[in-house]
């Protein structure tokens, strides 16, 4: 097939050897001599149908084509082949491209592409042009790590696939390029003898543009040809790989809501009264609610809907009711892009509202009966007909809207200091650390000075070490720029350590300046020593431990190239992460890091359970990327429900993600997957 140019994306074939038996006369029963095309069609026909693989082939609903040959030798031997092909390649851009003929391949050629594919990476620059870029980041260079081998240069080499987006339509089955190792539309190859820079560390070989023909998304893979053959097709994925949490310098410096404020919460009720039986809203009174919502929305702080029947009828009817009217007004509170988690609904039969209205009144005694009762006597038409005056009260739903504002109390900053001097004297500290923080405020917001605030004398004893803490976080903060502000800081809590070495808060603040500064010799000493580290704030050290170890892996590899785990720290960090209580994002970071150095089943672990929490659409198209490109290996049933979830947490985004490099949309080439994205998106 490959040698005739015939593209189909599967193949399949029957062959048989049979016989006309000339030597024998058309009457014999055993082998009766054939003697018309009829009968052998008949015969080579029933032969297959008899075998089941071969008859397999013939009913095959993934064959749409069929050719059918057959050679006569002169003593009679018929060798017949029955060639069966899938969906034929449809070149939409054949007019435009010239046709490539590549020798058949052959898998005994083809040893080296199995032991050592080509490593590197493909991109397509902003003019089109096709690059494959690959470096050799190692101090040493062994045979078995480096890069393919190319023998001859005239025959060898490498060839840009531009596989389409229009090969996988939604409304029949997908279709490919069935030349072997290709799949789309093949560029010229590039041979050795033209690969251009190839130097002992890096290679950069230009494959040539992307066609002005194309006006569609598509992808590059990478074709290797050995021996003027197409023998292996790469498809690239880039996986992020970075990672790093801030570091807070600040512990203590919390200026946030910091300034004095007063709540002050109020209630408007208003009242929807109902015709009996019904549930239907006056327009006018939608008009209003919408008006009074309007003004407040901001103010919102909760709405209670209280929905009341009377209590003739049957329990179930006036539940029914109840529920039907509170439900009316639900629905144009959430129209109205009123939260539904500040909305209650509670509905019930009126007996509280009927005994008060029917004191001092000729019905008075009733009050004396039970509920059961009182609804046993309302069964009676007339009776009810009589109190309607007072039970078409009773058919409402009361809308209680709550409001929150906030009222700030100010003050002057000398009232402030004053109050913070005067709180220091009498030593009460919780109190003094809370004004000193509201002071923070007014100093960062230009309404005192830093001095003001510094010059208030703090006593040099252990119970004001916090205190003493702040205003060094302070001075740290309003002196950012200047280059030695860092050692100043750690000079500054470095003396403040013999009032209690054991402060927590300036031990914490230390790690990470000498973090920062990067404070030590020997990194493998410095990873030993934070393990042990006492006082420091364990979600710090294990942030800490995580940078750390994440940079220097990093350093290492760029540095070496080596994968041997054991010059790595990501398996001696791993008890870190759920320490470091990392948010989603900073979970699907480190997770990348862990995918890259081949730890994709821990990196699966990690963001599974987070992969509903996380609205960054890079977070889900990494997921998709992990279990789908990493050889996770999770139950089918398992992986296409991820699938669904993104699909139904990402809505219409999840269409852009196959028509972006970020995610290769190969990925289709998963026919249930495909089934996914279609549903979704095939409009």
């Amino acid at each position: 097939v490959d040698l005739y140019g015939a593209q189909f994306d599967i193949v399949g074939e029957n062959v048989q050897l049979n016989n006309l038996h000339l030597g024998n006369t058309a009457t014999d029963r055993k082998a009766p001599l054939i003697h018309t095309y009829e009968q052998l069609a008949k015969e080579l026909v029933l032969s297959w149908r008899n075998s089941p693989p071969h008859y397999a082939n013939m009913i095959s609903e993934d064959f749409l084509t069929t050719y059918t040959s057959f050679s006569i030798t002169e003593d009679g031997k018929v060798y017949a082949c029955q060639l069966f092909g899938g969906s034929a390649y449809q070149d939409k851009y054949k007019e435009f491209n010239d046709t490539l003929d590549y020798k058949p391949t052959k898998k005994r050629k083809c040893w080296r592409c199995r032991i050592r594919p080509p490593a590197g990476s493909v991109s397509v620059l902003a003019d089109s042009t096709i690059v494959f870029h690959y470096e050799i980041p190692r101090l040493k260079l062994h045979l078995s790590e480096s890069r393919m081998r190319f023998y001859n240069p005239w025959r060898d080499g490498l060839a840009a696939d531009i596989v389409l987006k229009s090969q996988y339509p939604c409304d029949t089955t997908s279709f490919f390029n069935g030349k072997t190792a290709i799949r789309g539309i093949p560029l010229k190859p590039v041979y050795k003898k033209d690969f251009g820079l190839t130097g002992l560390r890096q290679t950069y070989i230009v494959l040539g543009k992307v066609p002005d023909y194309i006006e569609e998304e598509f992808e590059v893979n990478l074709t290797v040809v050995q021996n003027k053959r197409t023998c292996s097709n790469t498809m690239y994925y880039t996986i992020p790989s970075s990672f790093h949490v801030n570091l807070p310098l600040d512990l203590g410096f919390d200026t946030s809501n910091l300034v004095q404020t007063e709540l002050i919460y109020d209630t408007l009720v208003t009242k929807l009264l109902f015709e009996k039986s019904s549930v239907s809203v006056n327009d006018s009174f939608f008009s209003s609610l919408t008006s009074i919502i309007n003004e407040r929305n901001s103010l919102i702080h909760g709405i209670d809907l209280i929905g009341f029947a009377s209590i003739e009828g049957s329990t179930e009817n006036n539940s029914s009711l109840f529920t039907l009217r509170t439900n009316k007004l639900y629905a144009h509170l959430i129209q109205l892009g009123i939260d539904s988690s500040k909305i209650t609904q509670n509905a019930q039969e009126n007996f509280d509202d009927f005994r008060r209205d029917i004191r001092e009144t000729e019905y008075d005694h009733m009050n004396e009966l039970s509920d059961e009762a009182l609804k046993a006597q309302l069964q009676d038409k007339s009776l009810s007909n009589q109190l309607e005056f007072i039970l078409k009260n009773h058919r409402y739903v009361e809308l209680r809207i709550i409001t929150k504002k906030e009222i700030v109390k100010k003050q002057s900053g000398t009232e402030l200091i004053a109050q913070l001097q005067k709180s220091i004297e009498k030593g009460t500290i919780n109190k003094s650390i809370s004004l000193q923080k509201v002071a923070f405020h007014y100093v960062l917001a230009g309404e005192i000075t830093a001095k003001e605030l510094t010059d208030i004398p703090i006593p040099f004893e252990s119970k004001y070490i916090q205190l003493l803490h702040n205003n060094a976080v302070l001075k740290f903060y309003l002196d950012s720029l200047n280059p030695s502000v860092l050692n100043d800081f750690r000079s500054d809590l470095s003396s403040l350590l013999p009032l209690n070495e054991r402060d927590r808060r300036i031990n914490t603040t230390l790690a990470i300046i000498e973090f920062m500064q990067h404070s030590w010799d020997d990194p493998k000493e410095y990873f030993k020593e934070m393990k042990k580290r006492k006082f420091i704030d364990p979600v710090i050290k294990a942030r800490i431990l995580l940078n750390f170890c994440s940079s220097e892996d990093w350093s290492t590899f760029n540095r070496t190239g080596s994968m041997k785990p054991s010059k790595y720290y990501y398996n001696r960090v791993k008890k870190y992460i759920k320490p470091a209580k990392l948010d989603v994002y900073k979970t699907f970071d480190i997770a990348s890091y862990y995918s890259f150095f081949d730890q994709s089943k821990f990196a699966y672990n990690l963001t599974k359970s987070k992969i509903d929490e996380t609205d960054n659409p890079e977070d889900l198209i990494y997921f998709l990327k992990l279990i789908h490109h990493n050889n996770v290996k999770l139950p089918r049933k398992t992986y296409l429900r991820y699938f669904e979830k993104i699909r139904k947490f990402a809505g219409d985004e999840f269409c852009t993600y196959f028509n972006n490099p970020a995610l290769n949309f190969q990925i289709l080439d998963d026919l249930e997957v495909k089934e996914i994205y279609c549903r979704e998106c095939a409009n």
